[in-house]
């Protein structure tokens, strides 16, 4: 996600608009095709223990006491596994090349090219999407047109026409990339605003956690207020860390602090972290861009991620940025 903000803000810099096509797939996990993901595999590694870790895998179905015939399953990675969205990006590892950059990870893609003029970007995507379509219809992927979007940065009056299968993309101001909702202007208000609405939510379990009636104990209390709370606030950090509605997520996290805590009201902010033995989120937001910004460093010069970095221009026009 890193990669594609500091592309487009960027653009901004050097008065480019940027264009995006967000790439959807329908039932990605359960559609790889096995054979050609050991195939992919055996080119990376050479030992037969490694290429066993796709295993094979098989189901049956109980009635009763009666059990059923044992089918074999040709495709699919087991979804919600650690290992699926690596192996699905060793599968799409042969992508083809294409003028506008790839970003993605797993089976969340987006193509960004950036232009002064908008019938350049229409004309790059248009040639790169059907390109894609081909390879991924090679390896048995369905792209699913209406989980697919067209992104336009900044002018929203002006929009990307595109098509595969003579099916429209449409255009989405908000679209979601790997979690974070984006807009035209890179503010991530939108986003900020969805992430204190869930933080909501959660601080609620939160407070029905904490009632008498459930007797959980402080260290369970503190690791759900972690696991629930202060990972949303600390989610995407480097990228909206330095935004001017950060601060709107930290309403939620204080007050489950409080809850868990039993600090009164009139306890004043500063001192709920000392209480709840928790560091404030906007301490883990640092943190955490301090940790992205030391993997940054230490990354290929071949990786994406540090060629974006190394050639997005100093901030000279916009200073908010």
């Amino acid at each position: 996600m890193l990669p594609v903000t500091i592309y487009v803000e960027a653009g901004f810099e050097m008065k480019k608009r940027t264009g995006a096509a967000f790439i959807g797939f329908s039932a990605a996990c359960g559609t790889v095709w096995q054979q050609g993901l050991r195939l992919k595999l055996a080119q990376i590694f050479k030992c037969k223990k490694t290429l066993r870790m796709t295993g094979t895998r098989r189901f049956y179905i109980c009635l009763g006491d009666d059990t059923g015939k044992t089918f074999t399953l040709k495709n699919g990675v087991q979804q919600g596994s650690f290992m699926a969205p690596t192996l699905f990006n060793v599968y799409l590892r042969e992508m083809p090349e294409t003028k506008s950059l790839k970003f993605g990870y797993a089976d969340d893609w987006a193509l960004l090219h950036q232009s002064k003029v908008l019938q350049k970007l229409e004309t790059v995507l248009s040639t790169d999407l059907p390109t894609l379509k081909s390879y991924f219809d090679q390896w048995y992927l369905r792209q699913n047109t209406t989980k697919s979007s067209i992104w336009t940065t900044p002018q929203a009056n002006q929009i990307l026409e595109d098509n595969i299968d003579n099916k429209p993309f449409q255009d989405e101001p908000y679209p979601k990339y790997l979690g974070v909702t984006l807009d035209r202007t890179l503010t991530l208000q939108t986003h900020l605003s969805n992430v204190s609405k869930k933080l909501n939510s959660s601080t609620a379990l939160i407070r029905k956690l904490a009632a008498t009636k459930w007797d959980a104990n402080k260290s369970v209390l503190k690791v759900s207020v972690l696991a629930l709370c202060y990972s949303g606030a600390v989610y995407c950090a480097p990228i909206w860390e330095r935004s001017a509605d950060a601060n709107s997520v930290d309403i939620q996290p204080r007050t489950a602090m409080r809850i868990i805590s039993g600090a009164l009201k009139v306890t004043q902010v500063q001192w709920l972290p000392t209480v709840g033995a928790i560091a404030p989120p906007h301490l883990r937001r640092k943190a955490a861009t301090s940790i992205m910004h030391q993997r940054i460093e230490s990354m290929n010069e071949n990786i994406q991620l540090k060629k974006t970095v190394a050639h997005a221009p100093t901030t000279a026009r916009l200073k908010s940025r």
